[in-house]
């Protein structure tokens, strides 16, 4: 077909030769503007995967150091048990028999006792009272002379109510313990 127009020039040739310049023109402006907004569209996605990728690294990372951190904190642990099995399995020169702590119970967070804060807990914890059941069993004059003996602003606390309120703890009485709590002013009645 073309080399006819070629060979046979004439009014149909450049007609012709002008539509299909034409339409070869609009096709390739089509296509370029089809790859564009293709193009645009992939792009856009490939941002929010990389901000994805980002905060998913971030987040990796977070997790990492903490990892690292527990793993820290399960080797001091395991030295200190190491460390306080050798000792609880020692015997004194005098031949008596070592009467073994319980030096694997767990720490309570005794702040949750009406009256008692984060100092007070650190005085208590100097003192060898770390969990709720040692608090329950814990005199109300031992309570007084810990907080006498850490200085004059320790004075005005009351542990009238501690041992009780731990004792509520220790047996799980959390609901009970809560509502008698909303009636005290400072762990007092």
């Amino acid at each position: 077909m073309f080399t006819l127009l070629f060979l046979f020039p004439d009014d149909n040739f450049t007609n012709s030769s002008i539509e299909i310049l034409l339409l070869l023109t609009i096709a390739f402006i089509l296509g370029y503007l089809l790859r564009f907004f293709i193009g645009q569209k992939y792009k856009i996605q490939a941002r929010e995967f990389e901000a994805q990728y980002a905060t998913l690294d971030q987040h990796n990372a977070q997790l990492v150091a903490e990892a690292d951190a527990l793993q820290t904190e399960k080797e001091e642990l395991q030295t200190q048990i190491q460390r306080l099995q050798s000792a609880a399995s020692k015997k004194p020169d005098s031949g008596e028999a070592v009467i073994a702590q319980p030096f694997l119970q767990a720490k309570d967070d005794l702040k949750q006792i009406e009256g008692i804060g984060v100092k007070i807990e650190q005085l208590l914890n100097a003192d060898g009272i770390h969990t709720f059941v040692q608090l329950s069993e814990a005199k109300t004059d031992r309570l007084k002379r810990i907080l006498k003996e850490a200085g004059e602003r320790f004075r005005m606390h009351d542990p009238g109510t501690w041992s009780r309120q731990a004792k509520l703890a220790v047996k799980g009485q959390w609901i009970k313990l809560v509502r008698w709590q909303d009636k005290l002013k400072g762990g007092r009645e």
